[in-house]
């Protein structure tokens, strides 16, 4: 019990993202593929109408095809750009559908930008 809140704390707090935290050699994903991957996941999700664990990971799935990459590296990279956690209690559309599309955006870019820095 004592566990829980240290790995839900993501949902209020919220830093900088260690760039390192994007790589994960079973993903081939890094912080490169991230700042491929994190505005095209902004605008994917940003579209949606609906913003519930299906639809995010329908969108993420489909946006995975869309650049050639693998359905892991799109969710791995949004996972941590939306969390700033290598280990969170769900993935990328879990944590997407718990914090809301406002906050997810807004991690997103987030995120990004820090990327770009």
């Amino acid at each position: 019990m004592e566990e829980i809140p240290a790995k839900l704390d993501f949902l209020e707090e919220y830093g900088d993202i260690d760039p390192a935290l994007y790589s994960n050699k079973k993903m081939r994903s890094d912080a490169v593929v991230a700042a491929e991957v994190l505005p095209a996941a902004e605008a994917a999700l940003a579209a949606l109408d609906s913003f519930d664990n299906d639809s995010v990971y329908a969108a993420l799935v489909a946006l995975a095809q869309r650049l050639g990459r693998k359905n892991g590296q799109i969710l791995w990279c949004v996972r941590i750009a939306l969390t700033a956690r290598e280990n969170t209690p769900g993935g990328a559309s879990e944590m997407a559908e718990l914090l809301g599309k406002e906050r997810s955006l807004a991690r997103l870019a987030a995120a990004r930008r820090a990327l770009q820095a």
